[in-house]
């Protein structure tokens, strides 16, 4: 089965008998899973794969920052401003995805929407040897 259009908050985290706050997050498997059925996906879930961050594989939020398909509509640091009663560390994104279009990459993406601007400018065009990856990344 095939849908134009997928819009969600999908779960984040295996729910586990474990007392850690370290629970395996499951989000990027919705996402992977949206994207194979739908068009257009709009999703709102955790924003750390976006600084290659957090628990999900780091294969993965690099697959992520370098899908073209892929845009961030709004970022939001502080989760709490969304979700009052949850602190999600790194904040919130909602993503954009449409499999008909080029959006991106993200390759780069910072809490600054005017840095973010920049970058996507800058990545237009791809630097030699990614030595714009490579700066912004040691800075």
């Amino acid at each position: 089965m095939k849908f134009d259009y997928i819009i969600g908050n999908p779960p984040y985290q295996e729910m586990t008998e474990s007392d850690s706050s370290r629970l395996p997050p499951i989000y990027n498997n919705f996402m992977d899973s949206a994207y194979e059925i739908a068009t257009v996906v709009e999703l709102i879930t955790p924003a750390r794969f976006l600084f290659d961050a957090g628990y999900t594989p780091k294969d993965w939020n690099k697959k992520m920052l370098n899908d073209k398909h892929l845009k961030v509509i709004q970022y939001e640091s502080d989760s709490k401003k969304v979700f009052p009663d949850n602190d999600i560390k790194g904040g919130v994104a909602i993503t954009y995805r449409n499999s008909k279009k080029t959006l991106g990459p993200i390759v780069i993406f910072t809490k600054y929407p005017e840095l973010n601007t920049i970058i996507h400018k800058i990545n237009k065009t791809p630097p030699p040897h990614d030595s714009l990856v490579k700066l912004f990344h040691h800075r």
